[in-house]
């Protein structure tokens, strides 16, 4: 807890949070929020699988699907991790990034 001078009032501290989608947490590191946003993309993933092996959909359909629904939840708030070579072995990054 952490006392506020201004308003006679405590702060409760905590070790992680979740603001506008993204993982913050105390470590300092973005592993969380890597894993996190690696297991968000495999779940888009399962759940257009369907749509993704389907023979009726042009492969030109299929990627403008890849890149607006899985590609996008994966990336989401990339611009600012610090990517390690362990972050980018662990979570198989290498695949979706430049």
């Amino acid at each position: 807890m952490i006392k506020d001078k201004d308003k006679d009032s405590e702060i409760e501290c905590c070790q992680e949070y979740k603001y506008l989608g993204v993982i913050c947490d105390t470590s300092g590191t973005d592993n969380k929020e890597i894993r996190s946003r690696v297991i968000q993309a495999r779940k888009c993933i399962a759940c257009l699988n369907g749509i993704l092996w389907s023979k009726d959909i042009r492969k030109e359909r299929k990627l403008n699907i890849y890149n607006a629904l899985i590609k996008s939840s994966l990336l989401y708030g990339s611009e600012t991790w610090r990517l390690t070579e362990n972050n980018k072995r662990r979570s198989k990054l290498q695949r979706w990034m430049p």
